[in-house]
């Protein structure tokens, strides 16, 4: 674990007095994670990886926040798009400086969970998908039938592309 942040000093007193008080913990203290959400946290993961052991990418919350669509309001909803340039080369930014640091970074939300973007995920360097129980069968069997050779082909050709249409289509029409 790295040391040296404030956050993790205060997470170091927080299990302290919960040892204190008897409570039911793991004899470790935990990792201290940061979700990624926002642009502002995917924009500065560089630091954000120096202090922490892992990342989590949130892409509803990233996808929402930096298409600035609320994809509860059905009148803009239509257009609340992960596969936006902008969207992915956060993600992208943000596994590069995971990796950089030597941190696992997981993704979490809707992208996380269809298979139609397992293949670009894993191409960008996503290992650990976080996704509801009844998403976990068909993801698997997606993972199961790529080759992360195809993954990263199939990422590079993606992340060349500047117009969302283009990229749905080729995450659309992707075979391995």
């Amino acid at each position: 674990m790295r040391s040296g942040h404030p956050a993790r000093a205060i997470l170091r007193v927080c299990y302290k007095d919960l040892k204190n008080e008897k409570a039911a913990i793991p004899d470790k203290m935990p990792p201290l994670g940061t979700m990624i959400e926002i642009p502002a946290a995917a924009l500065s993961a560089d630091g954000l990886a120096a202090v922490s052991d892992f990342f989590a990418l949130g892409t509803n919350d990233l996808t929402q926040y930096t298409v600035a669509i609320d994809r509860g309001n059905d009148q803009v909803a239509a257009l609340y798009n992960p596969l936006n340039p902008a969207v992915l080369r956060l993600i992208e930014f943000t596994v590069e400086a995971a990796k950089r640091m030597g941190i696992p970074v997981s993704i979490c939300g809707e992208m996380g969970a269809d298979p139609k973007y397992t293949a670009l995920l894993v191409g960008l360097g996503i290992r650990e998908f976080s996704v509801g129980f009844s998403s976990v069968p068909r993801i698997k069997q997606r993972i199961r039938a790529l080759s992360l050779e195809q993954c990263e082909e199939h990422a590079r050709q993606v992340m060349n592309q500047y117009e969302p249409a283009r990229i749905t289509e080729l995450v659309n029409r992707f075979r391995p």
